[in-house]
């Protein structure tokens, strides 16, 4: 695989900090196409959630954009139903289309680590924001409200984490 500049390499593991100390702002945009274009076949196939999600990432953090990941950890009371799951499920799933700067489609997954670590915390989930206003619209909307509640009659815990990608 052939790049501008010769000290670039790329891996399976190709991370942001290696590919800024590597090249420079020039390079970058020369390679911009090329490097979109290569990650595609490094990280998942064509037309995936993760592939799409993958390039939006890149796409912004190129562009100097400064997106939130939000990431809740829910401890389920044992007595939770499938249908009540179900129901959490599909509010925070559809989250991208009522609220405005959730760049992402809602993943939610249940605990499949043997470690035992997971500290009784069931099920996860994640969304990633455009930005610190996209986050304070979604704690404000009435969507969130609905989620919220689904959640304070359904957990013993919850532990909810931002970081900047």
């Amino acid at each position: 695989m052939a790049f501008i500049g010769e000290e670039f390499s790329l891996s399976a593991n190709i991370n942001k900090y290696t590919i800024i100390n590597n090249i420079s702002e020039k390079q970058k945009q020369q390679n911009r196409t090329h490097i979109h274009e290569s990650m595609r076949y490094i990280q998942e196939p064509c037309n995936t959630t993760s592939y799409f999600l993958s390039c939006l990432e890149k796409q912004r953090y190129f562009s100097g954009a400064i997106m939130i990941r939000h990431i809740l950890l829910l401890k389920f009371a044992p007595e939770i139903q499938e249908q009540q799951l179900t129901t959490i499920r599909d509010t925070a799933i559809s989250m991208p289309h009522q609220i405005k700067g959730i760049s992402s489609v809602v993943e939610w997954g249940g605990n499949v680590s043997s470690e035992n670590k997971n500290k009784g915390f069931t099920h996860a989930i994640t969304m990633i924001f455009d930005d610190q206003k996209a986050i304070s619209n979604y704690l404000s909307h009435p969507a969130h409200d609905k989620l919220k509640d689904l959640l304070t009659d359904s957990v013993d815990d919850i532990i909810v984490f931002d970081y900047e990608i």
